[in-house]
């Protein structure tokens, strides 16, 4: 798993997401390190679908499925750096 974070005097920056590399070659995109809120996506390998939803401590509790629009898409307009 690899992160890729901002962190501004060794606190996470809060105007920036958290972008976590899994395994499988999917993302999570969070606002926290935890991985824990209401608005939390997992993108699928390949970047052209991602469930949006509920997680609790990196575990999807609820989500939808959604499609990603290249740069149109404005439910992930937020998490890009």
């Amino acid at each position: 798993m690899t992160l890729i974070a901002k962190f501004d005097h060794g606190s996470l920056a809060t105007d920036t997401p958290v972008w976590t590399l899994l395994e499988e070659n999917g993302f999570i995109v969070s606002d926290n390190l935890e991985v824990t809120g209401s608005d939390i996506v997992y993108i699928y390998p390949g970047l052209k679908f991602a469930l949006r939803g509920q997680f609790v401590n990196k575990e999807m509790v609820s989500a939808r499925l959604v499609t990603i629009d290249g740069k149109k898409s404005a439910m992930l307009s937020r998490f890009f750096l």
